[in-house]
């Protein structure tokens, strides 16, 4: 498996936040959805950015990161939300998705992980 994928997906099950270059940018996200996207073909993340280089004007705080643009991928120590208003299960922009935050039962979140 990817490097990338095993390292996303490590995150998205224990709720981290990770830190990456994006397009010469540095970008501190919480990742929810790892697949791939619908139009392009291409592995994405959907995530809720915390801090960082914003490169479009959308104030809204999620985005879609390419994993092929991604660069010095790193886990960090800190705990990601449960939950953040906007969030969508099963993103209809994914044909296939590999891993997502799928619910919460009894204040814990669950991490989906299809093979």
């Amino acid at each position: 498996m990817n490097f990338k994928i095993e390292m996303l997906s490590k995150a998205i099950k224990e709720r981290r936040l990770v830190k990456f270059v994006y397009e010469g940018g540095i970008r501190i996200v919480e990742p929810f959805t790892l697949g791939v996207i619908r139009k392009s073909n291409k592995l994405s993340i959907s995530a809720y950015i915390i801090d960082g280089f914003r490169k479009s004007k959308n104030p809204s705080p999620w985005r879609l990161y390419h994993l092929n643009k991604i660069t010095q991928l790193e886990i960090l120590e800190f705990e990601a939300e449960c939950y953040r208003e906007g969030y969508k299960e099963s993103d209809s922009r994914m044909s296939e998705i590999i891993c997502e935050v799928k619910s919460r039962i009894a204040g814990r979140v669950l991490a989906i992980v299809t093979d």
